[in-house]
């Protein structure tokens, strides 16, 4: 079994931890079931986790700055030492044990999929391109086009790697069925 995952499984947990999630891992840890992410997914993951790491650190730092005034330095130590390489690190190594293990393995970039994205983009092809009706500032309704490139990169990756590689049973798991689901 071949399971695609897309950036929006591990929102909020990059580490595949919560809920139903580590049910992927243990799946993962035997010989006939596979993890997929592609280099997007990656990059999109590590964006999230980094910019939530980067918000937390400064909220704890600001907390911390706000109590220093009521503390008594001679009783009470407060020592706060958070490195956000270390902790962006450990995100690095999860994934990295993942592919040493062949538990997961990151696609990487296919020149292959550009020819998918270009006819999407000149026929402006669904689900990766969609029109929205907004009304504007002056009342009046107006046709947007809203064009999701990254996840037709995902798409068409993973489909480019299944063809590429020949797989069966493959399966991709994705909270996104806006663009994903059928209707």
């Amino acid at each position: 079994m071949n399971i695609f995952l897309d950036s929006n499984v591990f929102h909020t947990d990059p580490f595949l931890e919560k809920g139903e999630k580590p049910i992927l891992l243990r799946l993962a840890q035997h010989d006939d079931v596979k993890l997929f992410i592609n280099e997007t997914v990656y990059s999109e993951v590590e964006r999230h986790h980094k910019s939530f790491l980067e918000r937390e650190i400064k909220n704890t730092q600001d907390s911390l700055s706000k109590l220093m005034p009521f503390l008594n330095k001679e009783r009470e130590i407060l020592d706060l030492s958070i490195k956000l390489e270390n902790l962006l690190g450990d995100f690095s190594d999860f994934f990295h044990e993942l592919g040493t293990e062949e538990q997961m393995t990151i696609i990487e970039y296919d020149a292959d999929v550009l020819k998918h994205i270009v006819k999407m983009d000149m026929f402006e092809e669904l689900p990766f391109i969609k029109q929205e009706i907004i009304t504007n500032k002056q009342g009046n309704k107006v046709t947007k086009k809203k064009k999701e490139m990254r996840d037709s990169i995902i798409w068409y990756s993973f489909q480019e790697y299944i063809e590429k590689n020949e797989l069966e049973y493959c399966y991709f798991i994705s909270n996104n069925i806006k663009e994903f689901g059928a209707d």
